[in-house]
Order: C-alpha cells, then sequence, then structure tokens
C-alpha cells in the first residue's frame, strides 16, 4: 500500500513538471513561430500585390494606345503600396514587421521597389497609386497619350 502512495506522488510530479515544461518553453515557441508565420504570410501578401500592378502596367502599355484594366488586392495591416517615379519607375511596397521586430534584432520595415520597364515615350503618372493596409483595393490602370495612370 506504501508502495502505490508513493508512485502516485511520483506520478503528480512528474506530471507537474510536464505542464510547467510545456508551458514556459513549448508554448511560446508555438506563438512565436505563429507571429513568425503571419508576418511572412502578410510580407507575401503586400510583394504579389505589388507585382500585380507591375504586371498590369505592362500589359496596359503593351495591349493599345488607349487600354485600361481593373485589378483588385487585399492588403493586409502594416503595408503600403506607392509608385516612385525617381531614380527609376517603379512601384514600391513596404512592409513594417509588427511582432517580430521586438524579439529580434533585424530591421523592422522592409522595402522593395520593383522597377516598371516602359518603352520610350511613356511615362508613369504617379497620382493615385498610394494604398495603406489592412484594406481591399481596386486599382483602374489606364494607358492613355503615351502615359500609365491611376486611378
Amino acid at each position: 500500500m506504501n508502495q502505490n502512495g508513493q508512485l502516485s506522488i511520483e506520478f503528480m510530479l512528474i506530471l507537474i513538471v510536464s505542464i510547467v515544461y510545456i508551458n514556459t518553453v513549448i508554448f511560446p515557441m508555438v506563438d512565436f513561430g505563429q507571429t513568425t508565420l503571419n508576418e511572412i504570410y502578410g510580407l507575401g501578401q503586400t510583394r504579389m500585390a505589388t507585382q500585380k500592378i507591375v504586371n498590369t502596367i505592362n500589359s496596359v502599355v503593351l495591349q493599345s494606345s488607349t487600354s485600361k484594366q481593373i485589378i483588385s488586392m487585399t492588403l493586409p495591416k502594416n503595408s503600403r503600396i506607392e509608385c516612385v517615379t525617381a531614380p527609376q519607375n517603379g512601384i514600391k511596397f513596404t512592409y513594417t514587421l509588427s511582432d517580430i521586430a521586438q524579439s529580434c534584432s533585424v530591421s523592422t520595415t522592409c522595402t522593395r521597389t520593383i522597377p516598371v520597364e516602359l518603352p520610350p515615350g511613356v511615362s508613369l503618372n504617379c497620382a493615385g497609386l498610394d494604398f495603406t493596409g489592412p484594406r481591399q483595393n481596386t486599382v483602374t490602370i489606364r494607358f492613355q497619350a503615351d502615359t500609365v495612370q491611376f486611378s
């Protein structure tokens, strides 16, 4: 009978140590992994939306002198897409890391400009292309009078 009591106490002690280990080591790792995954997903979503705009610009310029296309995209929180003309034509995206940056010694902002290759004589009018997430965006890209315009 005495052995059964000792066995029960040892089992409860092992169980308590296991629960403490899971709460202090495993759960924070899972939470950090989930946060990292969400940040990577948001960054990828922002980059894909930017690439979609660049591809649509290229398509509109190649179609005819008075063409237009309408695209929709969803931007996650902490993201921004804008048009730049100097030093080179392009669509720039910025994504600010929210949670990972607190525990890592990395830059909190990811920025990249995807260049837009336009034929000679064609210009990029950047008015109308500056979006900040989170939101659903609809962009109309027009090619008219040798100018790519956004609305």
